[in-house]
């Protein structure tokens, strides 16, 4: 019986080798962000929330896409504290997925 705290995703068996570094660089990107806005350094956050939202569709997670996207966002207006909830957002999700292989 599945989790029904896990959201399912299904990605494409030739990327099998690839998510999980993927998925723990996302892991360490979240943790990056949570220091970068303690130093206030609103570009790194810019960067890295503009290659999460370009790279998660990608992978097969549109989810990473979407908090990317508010991230490079929020770090361009200097919001740390929305950033701080899009990144908890990420975590939540990250720690939620089990990844299904076709």
């Amino acid at each position: 019986m599945p989790d029904q705290n896990k959201i399912c995703i299904t990605v494409d068996s030739d990327l099998e080798d690839l998510i999980p570094g993927f998925l723990l660089r996302k892991k360490e990107d979240a943790f990056s962000i949570r220091l970068l806005i303690e130093k206030g350094d609103f570009d790194q956050i810019t960067i890295l929330g503009h290659s999460m939202k370009g790279s998660g569709g990608g992978y097969g997670f549109d989810r990473v896409t979407e908090l990317g996207a508010l991230i490079e966002v929020f770090s361009k207006e200097k919001n740390g504290e929305k950033i701080k909830k899009v990144v908890n957002d990420l975590c939540v999700f990250l720690d939620s997925i089990e990844v299904v292989y076709e």
